[in-house]
């Protein structure tokens, strides 16, 4: 993305102290257009005060980076492991990342009941027909892989990530009210069923899973932790201010939960670029991250080919990294009890955000 000179963006990092996390040493300077000849320096918190209204919270930031980053290691790995050569050349970290196709077909017919998707006669088909299963459900990733198979079982197809984005994402309808009403409740069930998944693993870190990064694929690709968060706590005056929806184009599921936590009478933008430079700021401090651990593979002897080197060391420097408990993952479970009533004002303001934000999703970002 291009930028001005007038309108740069200075990114630095300090320096690290061993016993420091690496997340909490990135540092930010903004860089405004010269006035009289002078040029204002100012750190970013004070940037986002300024345009936004609401203040910025380091913690959340860095903590984003991490899951972005993350997944997609995850992403790159899973990609590696396609192959069966890799597989046999790295048994290890294969083993490390996925489970065997037939442990993971026993833990998705085994969970799906004990959650109540399928009764032990009721097993659908379509686990024992999806193409190297195990390969699409990393152990770090398992509750969100397992919600896309329990969600999508009905469709046709075997490839988990493409039935995510074909049948998860937000859609619409052009029917009348009865059939608009079926997509809103099947949101909120999807919610709701979801919320239930990482419930139920709530303590069970020992097992290898991130329910951080879970809750992070989870709205990457549905939107709905958007959906709830901007809806709840506004009345119907404000949720008509459809300058709300702007804030899902934000990067980082906790920076972006704050900021509508914090929104005021949906007043979300003063400045129309501001989304733009905060999404840019971020792409320059993952990169800023991401080559500390391109660094740290060159040094650390795990005897990996270049192409994933980097993806290995990043995962295992974050795969426990599950930073979204304190707030952002408390406040989802709470959702596995919580339901609007059908023709409620509630549900219609629901429905009124579901189909904006739908509309922004089809506009594109």
């Amino acid at each position: 993305m291009d930028f001005t000179k007038e309108d740069r963006f200075d990114i630095f990092i300090k320096e690290f102290d061993e016993e420091d996390e690496i997340g909490e040493h990135f540092y930010w300077d903004v860089e405004e257009s010269p006035i009289q000849g002078n040029c204002r320096r100012y750190n970013l918190p004070n940037f986002f005060e300024r345009s936004i209204g609401n203040s910025f919270n380091e913690k959340d930031f860095s903590v984003d980076i991490k899951m972005n980053l993350l997944n997609s290691a995850v992403d790159e790995l899973q990609e590696f492991f396609t192959l069966k050569s890799n597989q046999d050349k790295f048994p290890g970290v294969f083993s490390e990342l996925f489970y065997s196709e037939k442990r993971i077909v026993e833990i998705v017919c085994e969970e799906g009941v004990k959650l109540g998707f399928w009764g032990c006669d009721e097993v659908p088909e379509k686990i024992y027909e999806i193409k190297d299963l195990n390969l699409q459900i990393p152990k770090i990733k398992f509750q969100w892989l397992f919600f896309v198979i329990s969600s999508t079982k009905s469709y046709q197809g075997k490839d988990l990530k493409k039935l995510a984005q074909r049948f998860l994402k937000l859609k619409w309808t052009r029917s009348k009210a009865p059939i608009e009403i079926e997509v809103f409740i099947e949101a909120q069930e999807r919610i709701r069923n979801f919320a239930s998944i990482l419930k139920k693993y709530e303590m069970a870190k020992y097992e290898g899973y991130n329910l951080s990064l879970n809750l992070f694929c989870f709205n990457q690709v549905t939107n709905l932790l958007d959906l709830v968060q901007i809806f709840n706590g506004r009345d119907e005056k404000n949720l008509r201010d459809f300058k709300l929806v702007e804030i899902i184009e934000l990067e980082g599921e906790a920076t972006k939960s704050r900021f509508i936590c914090g929104m005021r009478d949906g007043e979300v933008l003063h400045d129309e670029n501001t989304l733009l430079k905060f999404n840019w700021i971020f792409s320059e401090c993952r990169m800023l991250l991401k080559n500390e651990f391109e660094y740290e593979a060159t040094i650390e002897n795990y005897e990996l080919p270049n192409e994933i080197a980097t993806a290995y060391v990043t995962y295992k420097n974050l795969q426990n990294d599950s930073t979204y408990d304190d707030r952002l993952l408390k406040d989802f479970l709470k959702l596995c009890d919580v339901e609007n009533k059908i023709g409620s004002q509630e549900f219609e303001n629901f429905g009124m955000l579901y189909k904006e934000i739908y509309r922004k999703n089809k506009r594109g970002f």
